[in-house]
């Protein structure tokens, strides 16, 4: 009804929750009750499980129709898809000395025990072969 005041939320164990001084919520309490424990992750388990379920009965076809018919709505699914941010990493940067010393040494008796394991067979022609320091 408009113009009438709301009535009075009835006191609650969260409302004996407060700061006797400035009357805010202790620290961890809102003064809601909020969303049950687990009631978001169940509905997106849930969810996802019908869209596998979906997905096993029609799901390449669906792609075939979609990339067909709407090859711009194709690639915006297939762009979504895909990472936002991309992160390069070099371990090898961060790895001292003595600790690429230590697999270069793996790596010479690994190739020694196993001869044609670092040539690319089958992989194509192989790379010129580089100059490694002598142990």
């Amino acid at each position: 009804m408009r113009g009438s005041k709301p009535k009075p939320v009835a006191a609650t164990d969260a409302a004996t929750q407060k700061d006797a001084k400035t009357g805010r919520f202790l620290p961890g309490n809102s003064g809601f009750g909020g969303r049950p424990k687990g009631a978001r992750s169940k509905l997106s388990s849930e969810f996802f499980d019908d869209l596998y379920t979906v997905w096993n009965e029609c799901g390449i076809e669906v792609l075939r129709i979609v990339a067909k018919k709407n090859p711009t709505h194709f690639a915006r699914i297939t762009a979504m898809l895909m990472p936002k941010e991309v992160e390069i990493k070099k371990p090898m940067e961060e790895m001292s000395d003595a600790e690429l010393w230590d697999m270069l040494v793996t790596l010479r008796a690994i190739r020694a025990e196993n001869p044609g394991v670092f040539s690319g067979e089958g992989a194509g022609p192989a790379s010129k072969p580089h100059k490694a320091p002598a142990l």
